[in-house]
């Protein structure tokens, strides 16, 4: 913003900003446009002005007494650079003037629209309206198919509901082989268990064998004393005895073939056992090499994560399809806005895309008109008051021709420096 606005806006009438902050821009925007296009087709650059108003602007200090010739000169210097930079203001007001008026009779323009054409009009910037507002929703969603996460889901696309399949199904198989080889573990553990019983009993057999054995021969000792001793016939403890040890050897022979037929049975269901298990933990080995590959290849942890993200890529997806749906029909309401608008002579059409509101609320385009025709109000005075101090300089190097006539060439030397006509 230049330093004339920014004077206009200290002198302005609180009552008279209709305008919200971003209409006031918009506006600004228009306005510097047209003025910079205008700068450019005269070749006029953009420049700071020394001074503006009256109010910056002190009338000199009156001097009793001659002034030496070089405060004449110097005076002379001092009304010629005003000269200049009243023409300059003038200049780059003038253009200024010329913008806010051609902005005037673009609003002028509309307002003379026809009603069914100004229908026309509303329509296309109501649409304008309401596709940018779901435009800048959309932007303003965290949820877009930049998301890394999402390349990854679009780079396979065409594979990764069969790869979801796939991976549900090795997850289940995996669970059924961990529960598998639980069952096995647990299997083995009770077959050792048994196999370790088999040489307790084993054992426990030697010792009745030998405590048999030891009773045979300790009772045949006391039977033949005592037949020795008394003379009497031991036939019968004889014979039960030995009906004894031979029931026992019996059951020992039974007992430890019956063992070592368990053994080996035992000893198979074990290799059977470990040689399931070495199959089932192959099974699982390769199974989680597969579901790690998976994991890997879509950077998740399971197949709900994958499933989820795919969810949330699906609706990305939607959303992104719904964005590009918005931007064609925005783009076409908006050259529709635009042609309507250049159809009636509007030279700025364009911007009226920034400033669609206007163009459905009467108060905000009145808003737009009024702070207009005041701008351009000051501007006239600016311009004004500008001749005014210019024509105040050439009065006063006309009275320093009247009271110093030897300082003429002085003052036509100037006036040529600064390309000055008299």
């Amino acid at each position: 913003m230049g330093f004339f606005d920014r004077i206009r806006k200290k002198r302005r009438n609180p009552q008279e900003n209709v305008l919200t902050e971003k209409e006031e821009e918009l506006l600004e925007e228009g306005i510097e446009r047209r003025i910079r296009k205008q700068q450019e087709q005269e070749n006029i650059e953009d420049y700071e002005p020394a001074f503006s108003y009256e109010e910056d602007r002190e009338e000199e200090f009156p001097v009793s007494g001659g002034q030496t010739r070089e405060e004449y000169v110097q005076a002379i210097v001092d009304n010629c650079e005003q000269i200049i930079e009243t023409e300059r203001q003038k200049k780059h007001a003038k253009i200024e003037y010329q913008a806010v008026t051609e902005y005037l009779s673009d609003l002028q323009k509309i307002e003379r629209m026809e009603a069914d054409e100004k229908k026309l009009l509303e329509d296309a910037a109501d649409k304008v309206i309401r596709l940018t507002k779901e435009r800048e929703d959309y932007q303003q969603k965290e949820i877009h198919t930049s998301n890394p996460r999402f390349r990854i889901l679009r780079n396979y696309e065409r594979n990764i509901m069969e790869d979801l399949k796939r991976m549900r199904e090795q997850e289940e198989y995996s669970k059924k082989v961990k529960n598998d080889l639980r069952q096995l573990t647990a299997e083995k553990d009770s077959l050792k268990y048994e196999y370790k019983e088999l040489f307790r009993k084993q054992e426990a057999l030697k010792k009745i064998a030998i405590a048999t054995f030891a009773l045979v021969i300790s009772l045949f000792v006391l039977f033949w004393v005592l037949s020795v001793g008394l003379k009497q016939s031991m036939v019968i403890p004889y014979s039960m005895t030995v009906l004894m040890a031979a029931g026992i050897a019996g059951y020992v022979f039974f007992e430890s073939y019956r063992n070592r037929y368990d053994h080996a049975l035992i000893g198979k269901k074990i290799n059977r056992a470990i040689s399931l298990t070495n199959k089932v933990k192959i099974k699982y080995i390769n199974n989680t090499s597969s579901l790690d590959y998976s994991y890997s290849k879509y950077n998740v942890e399971n197949s709900m994560e994958l499933e989820y993200l795919l969810k949330e890529y699906t609706k990305a997806k939607e959303q992104e399809r719904t964005y590009r749906s918005n931007t064609e029909r925005l783009d076409h309401y908006r050259s529709k806005l635009v042609d309507i608008l250049e159809l009636h002579k509007v030279k700025d059409s364009e911007i009226w895309i920034y400033q669609a509101s206007a163009l459905v609320d009467l108060a905000e385009f009145e808003g737009i008109k009024k702070n207009l025709e005041n701008r351009r109000e000051r501007l006239k005075e600016k311009m004004n008051y500008n001749l005014q101090v210019k024509d105040d300089c050439f009065l006063k190097l006309h009275q320093i021709l009247e009271q110093k006539e030897e300082l003429r060439e002085e003052v036509l030397k100037q006036l040529e420096k600064y390309h000055i006509t008299l």
